[in-house]
Formats: C-alpha cells, sequence, structure tokens
C-alpha cells in the first residue's frame, strides 16, 4: 500500500502549494510578482486535483465511479429542465 500513501503526500503537497501561493497573492502588490504567485496557486490547485482524481479512480471499484456521476447529474437536468 505504499502508492497510495505516496499520492497521499503529493495530494497535500499540492494543497499547501496551492493554498500558500494564493495566499501571498493577497498580499503582494498587484504585478508581476502577484501574477507570478497566483500561477503558482493555480497549478497547485490543478496537481491537487489530478492527484484526487488519480487517487479515487484506484480507490472505489468501477461500478461505484460509474454509478456516482449519474447519480449526481439527474437531479441537475431535471432543475434545468424546468425553467
Amino acid at each position: 500500500m505504499r502508492p497510495l500513501s505516496a499520492r497521499h503526500n503529493t495530494l497535500a503537497a499540492g494543497m499547501l502549494v496551492g493554498g500558500a501561493g494564493c495566499l501571498c497573492c493577497s498580499f503582494v502588490p498587484p504585478g508581476v510578482a502577484s501574477a507570478a504567485f497566483a500561477a503558482i496557486g493555480k497549478f497547485g490547485c490543478a496537481g491537487a486535483f489530478t492527484v484526487a482524481s488519480i487517487f479515487t479512480s484506484e480507490l472505489f471499484p468501477t461500478l461505484v465511479r460509474c454509478w456516482v456521476p449519474r447519480r449526481c447529474w439527474v437531479p441537475q437536468q431535471c432543475l434545468l429542465a424546468k425553467k
């Protein structure tokens, strides 16, 4: 089970980098440095999201992975159809 724990560390690192970049972006005056911190924050969040999707695809069985998106999408279709 070592690869799963390695993904936990990667996920936590991506979230920390994303959060730190966004926090630093709010304290730096607008300009190139602010844009750089915003890009670092965005890359960290995107990396964490990618690792989370890979981790959940390995964690849950195929039936659950196929069932959950359909179950979540049906109420949204009903709400959109009533308008």
